[in-house]
């Protein structure tokens, strides 16, 4: 089977939607993804057959050369590059690869008149298709193998060592993730996820798990600290694997547009994510267990932009707990 190489996104919602584009090259190529090295993890949990190649571009310049030398060890018969980026295109014309397989944006096509463009409407497409056509291109006139069955998931033992060493054995849990990495424009207002919490625990018996990044620890811990030893915060404390594996088993997961929405894609977890600045249409989790709680309440929305231009966050306290607790009881039904 011939090589490829594949340069990977930088965010981790991101590789998620190149996940459905990476699985068809699969079908067709022996795949090495260039992948920044902390999130080699979810392309392992995604069950693909790739090979990882760990590689930094943001490094200093001797470590990015020797990376690059490293790389140009192997011949491949083509590199598709996921990101928009210059950096990502100037990485691909570096390595040994017949041809490079991208879109012709952030003036690329200065040094490769043979790249693709991007369809007009493309701000109407979701990602993950825009992806999609790129491995189209580079398997055209190639037929599919059908891929086996994977397991987007752990070792057993894995997953029960986990779930014990965070005392969730045996319970009925909801993960609220309060934290969103692009910006707070994003955030649902963590007193509505402190809200949702107390309504969860005074209606339910399931309980409340709070995650979040070593960066979004104060946020989580504005959410809790009204419920002393009643929710379970685990706000950096796990790892990309572990929070994986805790997703998993949840009965329902409530979070900003983020990585950990699109994590628990991988797994179809019921999940419920309330929407304001960000458009669906290009970004929405590929899970068919979820729900986007989207606000109308102005004119800008979706403005796509970290954080708000207006400097209010309507758009997302305009959403209610109340309306959050409402889906959440109609997916913990469900789940039973």
């Amino acid at each position: 089977m011939k090589k490829i190489a594949v340069i990977g996104v930088n965010w981790l919602g991101d590789v998620v939607m190149t996940l459905p584009a990476l699985e068809i090259l699969c079908s067709c190529f022996d795949v090495d993804v260039i992948t920044r090295p902390n999130l080699a993890e979810v392309y392992r949990l995604s069950g693909l057959p790739v090979n990882i190649k760990p590689f930094d571009n943001k490094g200093d310049l001797e470590k990015i050369l020797s990376g690059i030398k490293r790389l140009r060890k192997t011949s491949y018969e083509a590199c598709v590059i996921f990101p928009d980026s210059l950096r990502a295109g100037v990485t691909g014309k570096f390595l040994k690869s017949k041809k490079n397989i991208a879109f012709n944006v952030q003036g690329r096509g200065l040094f490769d008149k043979k790249l693709l463009n991007k369809p007009a409407d493309f701000k109407k497409i979701h990602e993950s298709e825009l992806y999609k056509m790129l491995a189209a291109e580079a398997c055209e006139n190639m037929s599919y193998i059908r891929l086996p069955e994977r397991e987007r998931a752990f070792s057993p033992e894995f997953e029960e060592f986990t779930i014990k060493k965070y005392s969730l054995e045996r319970k009925q849990y909801a993960v609220l993730a309060p934290g969103a990495a692009f910006g707070a424009a994003k955030r649902w207002p963590a007193e509505y996820f402190a809200e949702l919490a107390g309504k969860i625990l005074e209606n339910t018996s399931c309980l409340p798990v709070i995650t979040a990044g070593k960066s979004e620890i104060e946020i989580a811990r504005s959410v809790v600290s009204c419920y002393e030893d009643k929710v379970l915060n685990l706000a950096g404390k796990t790892n990309l694997k572990e929070l994986a594996c805790i997703l998993k088993n949840a009965a329902v997961l409530v979070a900003n547009d983020s990585g950990t929405m699109h994590l628990a894609s991988l797994f179809s977890v019921p999940t419920i994510v309330p929407v304001g600045p960000t458009d669906m249409t290009r970004t929405s989790a590929l899970n068919r267990n979820f729900k986007a709680i989207i606000a109308d309440n102005c004119e800008l929305i979706p403005c796509r932009k970290p954080v708000c231009p207006k400097n209010t966050n309507a758009c997302m306290k305009s959403i209610s707990p109340a309306e959050v607790y409402e889906v959440f009881l109609s997916f913990l039904a469900k789940n039973k």
